[in-house]
């Protein structure tokens, strides 16, 4: 006879387990297994004997199909099969023959409680002495990594063990093979958390490290793509080294440079930088090497649209997670969702292009000092001995900026204008990748400071509490980021404690390359030491 509950089977009969206590080893396959370690630890497990299935879990309970479709196989003209989900628990036996379970599946999306007790109905039925959690663990707030690939050992807790289950003891007996290939300590959140210890004989392959060449692979397509029955674990990425703050246009290209971590997820580095939070620039042009990172190789972006969610760790590096939403014949569409702690701080809408000819018309370049006849303004801000000119000098030292100037003196009609020449202070890559993303870090960094030129307020002002939270860029023309353009910024207008600067930008040729508009906090603080 079997025993079934409504989320699960089991077997009645299992005269291996008789007069044993074994531990229940768990897998779960999901977002809580970050770069398929314990996939690639219960893979292992399972080459060295699997047993017999003795719990079947009804995974159509906990699975949600539209958010997780099961691979498929495609085989000229028709879908030939899928890698159905599957959630059991086997019989496995150790080095010294000592019997042990393994629950390994899909992780539930649904139905927790039920999951949980279904899982005691296990515990129970055969007498689990402990139960062994394997994930991929994610780092406390405050440690420099995220996503480290762990094995993580949780003891057993009332969420999971029953009456029958014996008292606690001080170690935690695992099987000995599974001690033998990845090590187990009490789980905790903490910077220090050990990486999993494969055999040698495990394939693993990961990204090389940063290059000032910005590559882009070979794009998702779900009119095309086929899926495989199964899919290979990728590597467990290690943390990225933190960079200095970027001084040259080669260091803004490895800054803007990313880590393949799995299929559309990326990660970028993080400067040793003094700023409060990560500049906004920095995760803009990160998230749109990732959108690049899954398109072909002949699609350009035309237009961003992005949000800032909440303020960026500039201790953490930023996970970039791409969704394809769209590929046409002419047209593409990239969704982006920077996390860092498990939660959203940005969230781009990336739209690409196939270059075509069309009809051509543009904005005629306004009448301004050339690059050479305006002011530094590094220059200018250590003649005036302001305090934030070591500050301007240590983090944007890497971009050329030179102030035009600033309202009401070249065009009465506009409520606030501040123009600046800018440029990467060096030559960087042909690369439009790198062209692009350059300069879509560049153009966070003055554009709010127009919304408070008639105001007689400096951005860096402890009286203002200023931050963007959104930002556009459209790309008309191409162009290069390391040789001079006119950022010709405007306001007009500013209310409810925000401000809207829009800007249009201009080749030293005259040709107008791109469109850029943001919305921004420019609170006054009643107490300026609030700052």
């Amino acid at each position: 006879m079997a025993q079934t509950s409504r989320y699960v089977h089991i077997v009645d009969e299992v005269p291996e387990l008789e007069g044993h206590e074994p531990v229940l080893v768990l897998v779960l396959h999901g977002f809580l297994d970050a770069g398929n370690a314990a996939i690639l630890a219960a893979d292992h497990l399972e080459t060295l004997g699997g047993g017999k299935v003795v719990a079947t879990f009804d995974v159509d309970e906990f699975y949600d199909y539209r958010a997780r479709r099961p691979a498929m196989s495609f085989v000229r003209d028709h879908y030939e099969a899928y890698d159905a989900p599957r959630m059991t628990v086997r019989l496995m036996r150790d080095q010294q023959e000592a019997p042990y379970l393994l629950l390994r599946g899909p992780e539930p999306d649904m139905r927790w409680e039920g999951f949980a007790k279904a899982v005691r109905d296990v515990v129970r039925r055969f007498a689990v002495d402990k139960v062994v959690t394997l994930a991929g663990g994610r780092p406390s707030p405050r440690s420099p990594a995220i996503w480290r690939p762990t094995t993580r050992c949780a003891r057993s807790s009332p969420g999971w063990s029953s009456s029958t289950t014996p008292s606690r003891r001080p170690r935690i007996p695992v099987p000995r093979c599974w001690r033998a290939t990845s090590h187990c300590r009490p789980a905790r959140r903490s910077a220090r958390s050990s990486s999993s210890s494969l055999p040698a004989s495990t394939p693993l392959t990961r990204r090389s490290g940063p290059s000032s060449q910005i590559s882009r692979r070979a794009p998702n397509r779900p009119s095309n793509r086929v899926l495989p029955t199964s899919r290979r674990a990728r590597a467990a990425p290690t943390t990225p080294e933190r960079t200095p703050v970027p001084r040259t246009a080669a260091e803004i290209a490895d800054l803007l440079d990313l880590e393949e971590i799995d299929v559309n997820l990326f990660r970028g580095r993080q400067p040793h930088t003094s700023m409060q939070r990560v500049f906004g620039g920095q995760v803009a042009g990160q998230a749109l090497v990732a959108a690049y990172r899954t398109m072909a190789s002949d699609y350009q972006v035309h237009s961003l649209h992005s949000y800032f969610l909440r303020p960026g760790d500039p201790a953490v590096p930023i996970v970039y997670d791409v969704e394809a939403i769209r590929d046409g014949r002419s047209f593409a569409t990239r969704r982006v969702v920077a996390r860092q702690h498990g939660r959203g701080i940005y969230f781009m809408t990336a739209n690409f292009q196939l270059p075509e000819e069309g009809l051509e018309h543009q904005d005629p370049m306004p009448d301004v000092p050339s690059p050479e006849d305006a002011v530094d303004v590094a220059a200018l801000f250590r003649a005036r001995e302001r305090a934030d000119a070591s500050t301007w000098e240590r983090e944007w030292s890497a971009l050329d900026v030179r102030w035009v100037d600033m309202s009401g003196h070249t065009d009465p009609g506009k409520a606030a204008q501040n123009r600046l020449w800018i440029r990467v202070g060096d030559t960087m890559s042909d690369d439009p990748i790198i062209q692009q993303a350059a300069f879509t870090y560049a153009s966070d960094l003055t554009l709010l400071g127009s919304t408070l030129v008639p105001h007689g307020v400096h951005i860096g002002s402890p009286k203002v509490q200023a931050a963007s939270l959104d930002h556009t860029i459209w790309f008309h023309r191409p162009f290069r980021a390391d040789e001079w353009w006119l950022y010709d910024q405007y306001s007009p207008s500013a209310s409810g404690g925000r401000g809207l600067a829009l800007a249009r930008v201009f080749s030293q040729d005259g040709r107008l390359v791109a469109s850029v508009a943001q919305e921004g906090l420019v609170r006054i603080r009643r107490d300026p030491n609030q700052a």
